[in-house]
């Protein structure tokens, strides 16, 4: 027996583990099905009071919240913008779901390279509904993709001299 050493081989059986679900758990996926069939449009459950209050509070609810906005980059004093769509909720530089272009406000107004917007991806998540914030809307308008709604302005928008010579002329009429 010198220089040999026996070894001993048990066999190693896995225990088989069988999941028993509960009736918590069963519930608990019938509701988060429900739930999911609501928000999917399809047809409600009978049992859940369906009055006119609930589901207009749920449309609500479920509104697309998409927004189309600027994403800050670049570094320090050098702002560079993506051009992005994004759920209302989240971060502004944080995430997104698609990039749509890039605006650089250091360069000149009148190059072409200051705002690059693919227009068909614009379009297209327009007519998804996503809302356009207004530095975006001014963009979109410019480009001639969506008309942007005229703004009030207040008088205090004017500057001092022009209100003051307004005013003269208005006190002298």
């Amino acid at each position: 027996m010198s220089g040999t050493v026996s070894q001993i081989s048990l066999p190693y059986r896995p225990r088989k583990r069988t999941i028993q679900y509960s009736a918590t758990l069963r519930f608990q996926t019938n509701v988060f099905n429900y739930w999911m069939s609501a928000v999917a449009g399809m047809t409600t459950s009978p049992r859940f009071n369906n009055t006119s209050n609930s589901s207009d509070r749920l449309h609500k609810e479920n509104q697309m919240s998409v927004v189309i906005r600027l994403a800050r980059a670049g570094t320090k004093k050098r702002p560079v913008y993506h051009v992005v769509v994004a759920d209302s909720r989240y971060p502004r530089d944080g995430r997104f779901i698609e990039r749509l272009g890039h605006f650089n406000p250091l360069m000149p107004k009148d190059n072409a390279d200051r705002l690059k917007l693919d227009l068909d991806k614009v379009k297209a998540w327009l007519a998804k509904g996503a809302q356009p914030s207004d530095r975006v809307a001014r963009f979109l308008d410019a480009a001639g993709v969506k008309k942007r709604a005229a703004r009030n302005n207040p008088e205090k928008a004017v500057p001092r001299k022009e209100r003051k010579a307004q005013a003269e002329a208005a006190a002298k009429a």
